[in-house]
Parts: structure tokens; C-alpha cells; sequence
């Protein structure tokens, strides 16, 4: 259970699974009263206010129980489509003979005209190692910059970036969200601020659709952890990894010495805070030379 994710939202779209969840307690109803029906007779200790409140009690279980498994499933749902939308979206981009495909094709407007590259500031690509070589491909033949936050990159995609920042601006980040920055700066003031070496161990918890393990912001903190000047971090750095639910993110960092536990912690409660960040980020880069960038040297200028 994620209580997160599945926490049922004030304004959630329950037009449907109201309408679903009433039809269900009536049905449960429905069959507690034919059963009581037929018992009414035969028992002698039977009243009627015991088979109007087992008839209502049947009311009420069957549509709390039908409410409590379509809230998440709409949730996953609703998730699943705007992924749906964003994938779309992003093919039809590279590819303008791209057909949209499932129900989020409705969603996609029809193209009337080849778009106009000179109104494009960045291309953002949050895909996979594969989309990202065709982003690649694609900034370079048209001199766009690019900003990438796809993780679990092979040796081969990565020599490719290597190449592609020699003719444009490309900004690498695992996670473009403020928080997990502000994190590491608050993690750094922590280590620098003790006495006792303390052992320390990264759990990263994410939705059991997502492909790489652990993840590229777990893999980034670790090694900004090994790398930190004057840390005093004992032994190795463990890192664990869990696939659970639809958790859009959570990463926590954990010191534990002779003195206590300290813990830190970011959680993600949607994908909007990455998106904000890449779209910050991609109108900074705009007027950046070709190289390669991180999201650190973003918020360094921009703050």
C-alpha cells in the first residue's frame, strides 16, 4: 500500500466511480435482502429492525469496498495516460510521420504544418537510453540544445553525448528538482558540521514500472557523497533499491554513528517538479556555448 499515492483526493475524478460504487452496494444489498427474505419466516427471533440494519450494514461495506479499490486504480490510470500522452508527444516531435497510438492519441492535436525550428529553444527528453540517441541525432542536425534527465545510459550512449557536447549545449541531471539540490547542500553543511565518522546508507524507493536500478538521482548523490572534500563518511556506501506501487520518487540518505542516526530525506509527489526544473534549465541554456552542463552550474547562475 502506498499511502503517498493512494491517499483518496479531495477533487479526484469520481463522477464514474461513485456512480460504480453505489450500483455495488446496492447489489450487496440487494442479495443480504432476498436472504433475509427468506429467513424472516423461519426465525422466530428474527425482527425487522435486524434485517433493515444487516440490509444497510450491506449497503455501506459494499460501497466503501468498491470506493477503496477504484480510487488507486483511477489514480494508476489517470498516471498511466499522461505517460501515455508525454511519450506521444515526444515521438511526434522527432518524428513528424509519427501516428500517435492508444487512448492518449485522442488527446494529441492534429499537425497542420511542419513546425518551425527556429521557435525551438531546447529539446527536453525524459525518455529512455534508446529516445535519447535519437534527441541526440536530432539537436545536432539542427543545432538545438538539449537537456537530458534519462538514466541507465550504456558506455556506448554515453560516448555518444561525449561527442554530441562538441557541437552543442547539453545538460546531463538525473533529477531537475530543487529539492533533492537543496538535499545535497543540506547533507554537506551535516557532514562538515561532525566530529564522528559515521556509516551511511542511500534507500531509493520508486513505482515498479520504472526500468533501472538504483536510480540515476541515487546513483548521483552517491557519487557526490564519495567525491565531498573534508566528508567524514566510515566504509563503504551502501545503496538499496525497492520497486513499489506508483511512488513517483523517494530518496533517503542515512548516517548512523556512535552518536545517533540522522536521516534526510526528498520525496516526489508528482513528476511536475522535474518538469519545472527541465523547463527552467532549457531557457538557460539557450544561450550557452557547445559543452556539457549539469544542473548544479543552472542553479549556481540562476541563483
Amino acid at each position: 500500500f502506498d499511502p503517498i499515492n493512494y491517499v483518496p483526493l479531495p477533487f479526484i475524478r469520481g463522477a464514474r466511480g461513485v456512480s460504480k460504487a453505489l450500483k455495488t452496494g446496492a447489489a450487496t444489498s440487494g442479495l443480504v435482502a432476498t436472504q433475509e427474505a427468506i429467513r424472516y419466516p423461519f426465525d422466530s427471533l428474527a425482527t425487522p429492525q435486524e434485517a433493515f440494519l444487516n440490509i444497510g450494514t450491506a449497503f455501506a461495506i459494499g460501497t466503501s469496498l468498491q470506493g477503496a479499490i477504484s480510487i488507486p486504480k483511477t489514480r494508476r490510470a489517470r498516471a498511466a495516460l499522461e505517460a501515455e500522452e508525454e511519450i506521444n508527444n515526444l515521438k511526434a516531435a522527432i518524428d513528424p510521420d509519427y501516428k500517435p497510438k492508444g487512448k492518449a492519441a485522442k488527446a494529441m492535436p492534429q499537425k497542420t504544418a511542419t513546425k518551425d525550428l527556429n521557435n525551438i529553444s531546447a529539446v527536453i527528453d525524459f525518455s529512455s537510453p534508446e529516445g535519447l540517441t535519437a534527441c541526440i541525432n536530432f539537436c545536432i542536425e539542427n543545432s538545438i540544445p538539449l537537456i537530458s534527465g534519462t538514466t541507465g545510459l550504456s558506455a556506448e550512449q554515453l560516448e555518444t553525448l561525449r561527442t554530441a557536447k562538441k557541437f552543442i549545449p547539453i545538460l546531463l541531471a538525473s533529477n531537475m528538482s530543487l529539492g533533492v539540490s537543496n538535499l545535497k547542500i543540506s547533507i554537506e553543511q551535516y557532514l562538515l558540521s561532525i566530529s564522528t565518522p559515521s556509516k551511511c546508507k542511500i534507500i531509493e524507493i520508486h513505482h515498479t514500472n520504472k526500468k533501472d536500478s538504483p536510480s540515476g538521482t541515487a546513483i548521483e548523490i552517491k557519487s557526490f557523497l564519495e567525491n565531498l572534500p573534508g566528508s567524514k563518511i566510515d566504509g563503504l556506501i551502501d545503496v538499496h533499491s525497492y520497486r513499489i506501487g506508483n511512488i513517483f520518487g523517494i530518496h533517503r540518505i542515512i548516517f548512523e554513528n556512535a552518536e545517533g542516526i540522522t536521516t534526510f530525506q526528498h520525496i516526489a509527489n508528482s513528476r511536475n517538479i522535474f518538469a519545472r526544473g527541465a523547463i527552467k534549465a532549457a531557457k538557460w541554456i539557450n544561450t550557452k556555448e557547445a559543452g556539457e552542463y549539469s544542473f548544479a552550474d543552472f542553479l549556481n547562475k540562476k541563483l
